[in-house]
């Protein structure tokens, strides 16, 4: 019997306070439905659930439908549907939904989802039209999302609800029609203003000449899928996982579900499992709001325990708000330093601290340039740095020992001599002080 690690499961408390009450789109390709893992990773979802995410679960049936109806043809990697197939998709694409329905409902003694009695709820909430004729192709019953009932479907999650939708979508004119499940995650997505859209998928690693992509924009995706070869689910994935990007959502997460665990290990751990897509540069610095100074205080509070930092109260940090840049990361606020002008040739760098879990990502340095590039164009020549434990790494970062004597006279009569703290300075551009 493995030892229950006290530790790892402190160490996923962050993120259960960073997820809880955030809407997550949720994709479930077919071939991940039709693994051996199906049951593992639906429990992994109802217990996201379970801890306060709203969930809506979008599923695909490209490998039920292509058993039904294996003489379909397809275009573009889009299946063409007759208007005589629509009732054997629609009993396949009935029959998925109530196989998952089934068993995120289960909730028998002595199983991971005893007592969860789980509401899983859609309707008639996707509208379709028809695709239409495309390189003189009529792709008859194949359709688009029209519109996404979205305040419905937030009412539903409201209710404690997980939304689940097929990919079939209704028309004004009474007739169904196929969608596209991986593109309308997409759509819900951004209909949604989800704060997440989580593709579970079965397709192999994608790779970059350094080793599987952890990490990469919407421009880099964009550019990936021009100079790269990639399978057509692929190519959808990403296409759909850059349109929801570059629209409402913060951040995509591309996952191989055949994996165990992948879900959970993507959300509540530092390392990550698959690939996570972002409009720009990941985790880059921006201004502090009022709603992140408790997340700074909880930052810095271990490190002033440890005399690292000088000590620094709500009020005090309130005061200098507008000069606290952080870096948050799911909700955490993982980084953070502030710059105060000291006059206007010269500004002194305070309250840089990172968290433990994050040291080995640079947070520091790009928090460290983006304060000297912003005490640049305020003007000032030089940026000084206190500090009692950390003088080589600014010396590694171009900052020079110097005297308590070198500071400005308004700065010089706050030195505390008693704690002895080294000053540094580094000179901006080719100023000379």
């Amino acid at each position: 019997m493995n030892a229950f690690d006290l530790e790892r499961f402190r160490r996923t408390v962050p993120y259960i306070h960073a997820h809880r009450g955030r809407c997550f789109v949720l994709h479930l390709d077919s071939v991940v439905l039709e693994g051996a893992g199906v049951d593992a990773l639906l429990t992994d979802i109802a217990q996201l659930h379970a801890l306060g995410v709203q969930v809506v679960l979008v599923f695909g049936t490209r490998c039920r439908i292509n058993r039904v109806l294996p003489k379909s043809r397809f275009h573009e990697g889009c299946r063409i549907t007759r208007a005589a197939d629509m009732d054997a998709i629609s009993a396949e694409v009935g029959a998925a939904h109530t196989e998952i329905q089934a068993r995120l409902s289960c909730g028998l003694a002595n199983t991971p989802m005893a007592g969860m009695q789980l509401r899983v709820l859609g309707g008639n909430l996707v509208a379709a039209r028809p695709r239409g004729v495309r390189d003189g192709m009529d792709f008859e019953r194949t359709g688009e999302v029209r519109r996404v009932e979205a305040e419905q479907i937030r009412a539903l999650l409201d209710q404690g609800a997980i939304v689940l939708l097929p990919p079939l979508g209704d028309s004004p004119t009474g007739e169904v029609f196929n969608l596209d499940s991986i593109g309308l995650a997409s759509v819900v997505a951004q209909a949604t203003a989800a704060d997440k859209l989580i593709y579970l998928h079965g397709e192999s690693t994608l790779r970059a000449r350094h080793g599987a992509i952890r990490q990469i924009t919407a421009a880099g995706a964009t550019e990936l899928m021009h100079r790269r070869r990639l399978t057509p689910t692929w190519r959808r994935l990403l296409q759909s996982a850059v349109d929801a990007s570059v629209s409402r959502v913060n951040r995509v997460h591309l996952l191989d579900a055949r994996r165990n665990g992948v879900l959970p290990q993507e959300l509540f751990t530092r390392q990550g499992s698959g690939i996570m897509l972002t409009r720009a540069e990941p985790y880059s610095p921006r201004q502090a709001e009022l709603v992140d100074i408790g997340g700074i205080l909880s930052l810095i509070g271990p490190l002033i325990e440890q005399g690292v930092l000088v000590a620094r109260s709500r009020e005090e940090i309130e005061l200098h708000l507008a000069n606290y840049r952080v870096i948050e990361v799911d909700g955490l606020i993982a980084a953070c330093v502030c710059l105060l002008p000291l006059d206007s040739r010269h500004a002194e760098l305070v309250c840089l601290a990172v968290h433990p879990e994050y040291r080995n990502q640079a947070f520091g340095q790009v928090l460290l340039d983006d304060a000297c590039e912003r005490a640049s164009a305020q003007g000032a020549v030089k940026v000084y740095v206190l500090t009692t434990q950390a003088m080589h790494w600014f010396r590694g970062h171009g900052f020079e020992l110097t005297s308590p004597r070198s500071l400005p006279v308004a700065r010089r009569s706050f030195y505390n001599n008693r704690r002895g703290a080294k000053v540094l300075v580094k000179v901006l551009g080719d100023a000379n002080g």
